[in-house]
């Protein structure tokens, strides 16, 4: 693992994006003073995740952004990429590259990111914790720090040493987890607390619920009744609307019989206009003449009067007179010749009214028949000719406003019926491609169900692998542990029997556990049973084995030493048993003779230490061991070896045991980063399956959905389509039906104008008669008038006469002695 790529942008003085591509082993950057190489090093502990300005050396965090120059002006943030190489898989993940992103704005807002995607700083410390790499676990030294560390206290130094071997990693956790622990602890106490004050509140949350149980209970209840309650107005409403619709069409049609009695009103509304006009003249004709009459009347009433006040005049200076009876005589005689002539000029007026009569008796015959012509067939003609322009008028207006909307309601038709076609056309895809999802659904399923199966075999397997690992580790630990510890034990052993001191003596072969070749899985046995003699020295001979004691004595080193002697023949073996020696070689005679003298009354039990027991029970003299280090010999028995003798043999075992476990280690590194591979693999497979299963899913939903939808749609511009449809008929039929209407009344209405034309000639010269008839009848009524005044005022002026005279007789009878005088 190591630093492959650098990249920054807007960082101190890398106003321009610069990129630093480093290789395997030693990279140097070299440059003046001042042309940034020591920014280089803080944006490797800045990207790392460095949160002090001092240790990128800045005053504030936000001077680390390029602030400007006379020539460029300040950028808005900094940003360093930094790429590190994992092939070696050091790092989690699986990943042959990691780059960490880090990002900070003039605002003050930093951002992390791993391979591009957004992170936290945590997330950046944990991943590189056990690599040696993080923010305090990377050694960068800058300018001025060598010194700093030579100088250090032995604390400093102990955190240096605790970074690099990475204990420091586990002393965060542990502080952080201690951390939790205690924030777990107040949360528990916290916890307690809220169950404590929630148990005191359970029984009146009880009866809370309870009530709320039965509020849904009645809130179901009242929504089922009241949907009941409008279905059922639904229903009344619908009832409703076919009544109002079978209303609608019997008003239709009562609306088409009154438009044809409102065209016949309208032509009756003429001839009555007309008549009236007529008989408006003829009343004001005869009003005139009543007017005329009693004008004349007042005209003779007041000629009356004068004549009663100058009578009256008369009578007052009569009765003035000294001479009553002459004055009432000359009166009387006056009088009576007045009355006469009015007689006499009321006989005169007998010739003038019957001529008056005759002139009125040949006006009214002469009026009955103008009267007769108007009331007749022009009259009727006319009216025909009225009703039928009437009608046809408003007819044609109707005509045409009922073919504009039948216009209209085809063009709403073409719409729906465009509409309806869309709609069904966008029902069928989307049916389509809900048969399309249901099919791939089954597949779709079986591919998620399949990866999840694969992600949880590779989850096990990564596992498993990292079990191995971890057991591959420990085991290499152990048996490095061990190694080393033989290789101490071993030079200890060396001390401890002296061979230091004599190995210059010529003579001196050596330990004895150092000196001979074991068969495989007999090492304990031949141990248990050459015993201490393992550390004693192997001298070739009496003399050397003399010098090396001398020489021991002389260091003051205590130490065995031992020669080959002289043995008797071999011990036979009891049945069941091997022979020690027989698996035990000297790598010279001096040794295989000593090998001889010290095993050479040892057997070996291939069973348990029972039957060893039992075999050295049966041979006192034997010395009899087990393969797994027991030991049952004359000066005592023990089940297992103590203290084993370290030999150079076994540390050498040892260290290769400890180079096969480091090698299977590595092994099992490889396969776990190939099972990590797998998973990884498995898991983004199982993610996209998962992510289309989801989202056809949800695509299926909004599929069935939006099929609802069409299909009420669809049902709405169907009914829209029979209504537009019904609707266009009724007004095609109403065209059809007006328009033949209108086609008979305007065949008609030549022949009805130019009968109403001559009905209108004959009327105008029936007006002129009329005209000329009532002018006839003004002067007969004039002269009616003039007669009649004539003959009243006569008869008045006959009546006031005769009155007059009567009173003048009255006073002449009561003067008769001066009336005979007179």
């Amino acid at each position: 693992m190591y630093l492959k790529s650098l990249a920054i942008k807007g960082f101190k003085s890398f106003a321009d994006p610069a990129t630093l591509h480093f290789e395997p082993g030693v990279t140097v950057v070299v440059g003046p003073n001042g042309s940034g190489k020591s920014n280089v090093v803080d944006a490797v502990a800045w990207v790392l995740g460095a949160q002090g300005p001092r240790t990128v050396r800045s005053s504030k965090m936000e001077d680390v952004i390029f602030a400007g120059s006379a020539d460029r002006p300040a950028l808005g943030r900094a940003e360093v990429s930094l790429t590190i190489d994992n092939r070696a898989g050091r790092l989690p993940g699986g990943l042959a590259e990691i780059t960490i992103t880090r990002t900070l704005f003039r605002s003050g807002d930093s951002e992390y990111a791993l391979n591009g995607q957004p992170c936290r700083l945590m997330d950046v410390q944990e991943l590189l914790s056990d690599s040696g790499v993080g923010r305090q676990q990377h050694v960068i030294m800058s300018q001025g720090q060598l010194d700093q560390i030579l100088q250090a206290r032995p604390e400093d130094r102990r955190a240096v040493i605790e970074e690099a071997a990475g204990v420091l990693k586990h002393r965060r956790r542990r502080e952080r987890a201690e951390r939790r622990l205690a924030a777990t602890e107040e949360n528990l106490e916290r916890l307690g607390d809220l169950v404590r004050e929630v148990r005191r509140q359970i029984r009146p949350l009880e009866r809370q619920a309870t009530a709320a149980r039965s509020h849904a209970v009645l809130a179901a209840e009242l929504r089922s009744l009241r949907l009941h309650l409008v279905g059922r107005e639904l229903a009344g409403l619908a009832e409703r609307a076919e009544r109002a619709g079978a209303e609608r069409l019997r008003l239709r049609d009562d609306e088409a019989g009154l438009l044809d009695q409102v065209a016949e009103l309208d032509g009756a509304l003429d001839s009555a206009t007309a008549e009236l006009s007529t008989r408006r003249e003829e009343d004001l004709v005869a009003v005139l003449t009543q007017v005329q009459a009693l004008a004349e009347r007042c005209r003779g009433l007041g000629a009356v009067l004068a004549e009663r006040r100058r009578s009256v005049a008369r009578a007052l200076e009569a009765a003035a007179d000294t001479d009553v009876v002459s004055t009432l005589e000359a009166e009387a005689a006056r009088l009576g010749a007045d009355l006469a002539a009015a007689r006499a000029e009321t006989e005169e007026l007998g010739p003038v009214a019957d001529q008056v009569a005759a002139d009125e008796a040949a006006v009214e015959a002469e009026a009955a028949g103008t009267a007769s012509v108007e009331t007749g067939e022009l009259q009727a003609v006319q009216d025909a000719y009225r009703r039928a322009r009437s009608e046809a008028e408003p007819l044609r207006q109707g005509v045409d406003r009922e073919r504009a909307a039948l216009a209209r309601l085809q063009e709403r038709l073409s719409a729906v019926e465009q509409r309806r076609a869309g709609l069904a056309a966008e029902r069928d895809q989307l049916a389509a491609e809900r048969d399309e999802l249901q099919a791939t659904a089954p597949v779709l399923a079986d591919t998620a169900a399949a990866a999840a199966v694969a992600q949880a075999e590779a989850a096990e397997a990564v596992a498993q692998a990292e079990a191995a690992l971890a057991a591959a580790e420990r085991e290499r630990h152990r048996l490095e542990a061990r190694a080393e510890a033989l290789a101490r034990a071993v030079e200890e052993a060396r001390g401890a029997a002296g061979l230091d001191a004599v190995a210059d003596l010529p003579g001196v072969l050596g330990l004895v556990a150092d000196s001979v070749d074991v068969d495989a899985g007999w090492r304990l046995a031949f141990e248990a049973a050459a015993g201490a003699a393992l550390a004693a020295l192997v001298a070739d001979g009496v003399e050397p084995a003399r010098a090396a004691l001398r020489r021991l004595q002389e260091r003051g080193v205590p130490g065995t030493v031992v020669v080959p002697a002289g043995a008797g023949g071999p011990v036979p073996a009891p049945p069941g048993t091997e022979r020690v020696a027989a698996h035990v070689r000297g790598r010279t005679p001096a040794v295989s003779a000593v090998v001889q003298a010290l095993v050479g009354d040892a057997v070996a039990v291939a069973g348990s230490w029972e039957d060893a027991a039992e075999v050295a029970l049966a041979h006192p003299g034997l010395t009899v061991v087990t393969r797994a280090g027991g030991r049952f010999a004359p000066t005592g028995w023990k089940l297992q070896a103590g203290d084993a003798v370290a030999t150079q043999a076994a540390a050498d075992e040892a260290a290769s045991a400890a180079q096969r476990a480091g090698g299977a280690a590595e092994a099992a590194a490889g396969v776990l980063a190939a099972c990590r591979e797998r998973a990884a693999a498995a898991a983004d497979a199982a993610r996209r399956a998962a992510h289309e299963v989801e989202r056809a899913g949800d695509r299926r939903q909004a599929v069935e959905l939006a099929l609802g939808r069409l299909d009420r749609q669809v049902s709405a511009a169907d009914e829209e389509l029979a209504e537009s449809v019904r609707h266009r008929d009724e007004a095609a039929e109403r065209v059809e039906r007006d328009a033949a209407r209108l086609r008979g009344i305007e065949e008609r209405l030549p022949e009805l104008q130019a009968a109403a034309e001559r009905a209108t000639a004959a009327i105008d010269e029936a007006e002129q008669a009329r005209r000329r008839l009532a002018e006839r009848r003004a002067r007969v009524a004039d002269a009616r008038r003039e007669l009649e005044v004539r003959r009243a005022g006569l008869a008045e002026r006959q009546s006031v006469l005769v009155d007059r005279l009567a009173d003048v007789e009255r006073r002449l009878a009561g003067h008769v002695a001066e009336r005979e005088r007179a």
